[in-house]
């Protein structure tokens, strides 16, 4: 197995730390204490980094990110070429609904964000561009939803082993995700999660039914919770709608978005027809397939 490079590894904690604070400008002493490497090794990767324009250096002192960093970036994003070639129709979906819209991209078995429109950092979404996941239950089951039987079994099989519940549930939804041909950010999340974490606390305390009673109680507020408002008028995370390849299968989600509260139920049928109106026409751009029986929104 190849060794790692320890010059290599610190050039890549000094980018990060650039990257999560791209409004600081740092000086050499800022950046050796920030990443635990001393000052001299770390003037070295510095220099390093900006001859090869991967870091900028400010009035001699105070560094930044460089603007190769860009066209590397760019040049990643061309592997896919529903996002390359279906760019103009995300920022025109993002104008027409007034939302903003993460780009997810599925790569092996991991989904990796490739770009944000609009809102580039929403304090209550988990998203930045460039963060990737594995694509294990529950996320991404919207990637899984127009797969072989097999593959769809075999995701079933990890939901059922990681979260329990009735099989029959959880094809349910996937049924519903299709025929609707969209999926709502964290729509079955929450209660899978919460199923989790009562497994959890009841093995942590032996079985010890006085935690577990009050574990319980307090999922069922949680999921029983409606909020002020009626029925139709209940927030939603996101909204996300697929984009397939040639084979039928998904490789990119536009997941919708807006501030905190924003979607609300109601306002789902002004928007699906725009999201499903454009993954639709990106499919066909980049010569994908839809599934038989994708629905097709209304005008």
């Amino acid at each position: 197995m190849p060794t790692a490079v320890p010059a290599i590894d610190r050039a890549m904690q000094i980018l990060d730390l650039l990257r999560e604070r791209p409004f600081d400008a740092m000086t050499l002493s800022d950046i050796s204490r920030a990443v635990g490497i001393h000052k001299a090794t770390c003037a070295s990767i510095l220099a390093t980094l900006n001859r090869h324009g991967l870091v900028e250096r400010a009035d001699g002192r105070h560094y930044s990110l460089g603007n190769h960093l860009v066209e590397l970036g760019h040049a990643y994003t061309q592997r896919y070429r529903q996002y390359s070639l279906g760019r103009p129709d995300i920022v025109r979906l993002v104008a027409q609904t007034g939302l903003s819209c993460a780009v997810i991209a599925r790569d092996c078995e991991d989904v990796v964000v490739l770009d944000m429109v609009g809102t580039t950092s929403p304090a209550h979404l988990s998203m930045r561009v460039g963060r990737r996941v594995p694509l294990v239950p529950p996320v991404g089951t919207i990637f899984k939803a127009w797969a072989e039987p097999a593959e769809l079994e075999d995701w079933l099989d990890r939901m059922q082993h990681e979260f329990g519940g009735d099989r029959a549930t959880y094809l349910g939804a996937v049924a519903a995700l299709r025929s609707r041909g969209y999926s709502l950010g964290g729509e079955h999340d929450v209660n899978l999660e919460l199923e989790a974490a009562i497994r959890r606390i009841n093995s942590a305390h032996d079985g010890d039914e006085r935690v577990l009673e009050v574990a319980l109680i307090v999922a069922n507020k949680i999921r029983n919770y409606q909020g002020p408002g009626a029925p139709d008028d209940e927030p939603v995370n996101s909204v996300i709608g697929p984009v397939f390849d040639h084979t039928g299968q998904v490789v990119m989600t536009l997941n919708l978005f807006g501030e905190l509260g924003e979607i609300r139920s109601k306002d789902l049928s002004g928007i699906t027809p725009q999201l499903l109106e454009t993954t639709i026409r990106i499919t066909q751009k980049t010569g994908g397939r839809l599934p038989t029986g994708f629905p097709t929104p209304n005008p």
